[in-house]
């Protein structure tokens, strides 16, 4: 860290002492300390390459066979945690996924479904639909084909089991930590969901809201420890009761299975600060101390072309 300092001190001597000619040596000046600043922020001034690969997920029947993709994306810079995006409709979540993973690192897992929130395929000539987030329990299976299907049967729910047993068991391969990442309209959802006598209280054990903080913006947690991380850090978050009622989703298996689960919710659009939230979620995971109102260095505008994933796919 002194050393850091030390050279931040010297570019910034550098700055004033040099008469400078051109816009291009004061922007590889100014790039040099911004660099310095990233690093010191624990965020990596360059990209990191990234892979991803598809796998097919088969629903249906011979005569209407639908395929869907589990993409999994691999930066070059491992990190001992997993993203997930459940949603292909959530595309700021997909985006800010994508960029960390080219400054930061990691591997990040996402349902493809023709940009839907839902996956929907044909069963014996009949139409199926279900949330892929309320599929991981045999209630939530069953309650989520019944919301959104026109009919119901225990082909389907096989076939759905089986799509939720892929996804866990590609997730949780050596890890154990899970950051699932989601979007949300403004006013549909928020923390303020959780408060007593709201629609979703009964889920909470606690709940922390900064009323500085966007409401859409939050997270959800299943550890004490990461509830309190968040909440001295500013963030409005909401800790999962151990005896939540079963909604089938991620947090609900995880917290069965003491897996280490953290949601991060943000408005759609709202792109810096979901970045914001990731970078958060990136110091908490690797230790470090928390600090008030986490700072909004280093953090970039999302670049669409650098985000976009352009290596080619191999389907398996």
């Amino acid at each position: 860290m002194q050393f850091i300092k030390n050279q931040r001190g010297r570019l910034l001597k550098s700055l004033f002492k040099l008469q400078l000619r051109n816009q291009r040596s004061t922007r590889s000046l100014l790039l040099a300390l911004l660099g310095i600043s990233l690093v010191s922020m624990g965020v990596s001034p360059h990209w990191y390459a990234v892979h991803s690969y598809e796998f097919s997920f088969l629903l249906g029947d011979a005569e209407n066979t639908t395929s869907y993709a589990f993409q999994k994306t691999i930066s070059a810079k491992n990190l001992p945690y997993t993203f997930c995006v459940l949603h292909e409709n959530e595309e700021t979540a997909s985006e800010c996924v994508q960029q960390f993973l080219r400054e930061i690192g990691g591997t990040a897992w996402e349902v493809k479904a023709d940009k839907h929130r839902n996956v929907t395929f044909k069963l014996k000539k009949k139409k199926y639909s279900f949330d892929p987030n309320r599929i991981y329990t045999p209630t939530g299976v069953y309650n989520t084909l019944h919301d959104f299907s026109r009919s119901y049967s225990d082909d389907a729910f096989s076939q759905v089991t089986n799509f939720a047993k892929q996804i866990t068991d590609s997730l949780f391969v050596k890890k154990n930590t899970l950051v699932s990442v989601h979007n949300s309209s403004e006013g549909k959802f928020s923390v303020r969901s959780y408060l007593p006598d709201s629609t979703l209280a009964n889920t909470a054990a606690d709940l922390y809201i900064n009323d500085g903080n966007d409401e859409d913006e939050f997270f959800y947690v299943t550890i004490p420890t990461d509830f309190q991380y968040l909440k001295t850090a500013g963030f409005n978050v909401v800790l999962q009761r151990p005896d939540a009622p079963d909604d089938g989703s991620l947090s609900i298996y995880c917290g069965a299975r003491n897996i280490r689960y953290i949601n991060v919710e943000a408005q759609h659009g709202h792109s810096t600060e979901q970045m914001q939230m990731l970078y958060a979620v990136h110091a908490l995971l690797e230790g470090r101390p928390t600090v008030k109102q986490f700072p909004m260095v280093g953090i970039r505008p999302l670049d669409s072309t650098k985000a976009v994933v352009k290596d080619s796919l191999i389907k398996k």
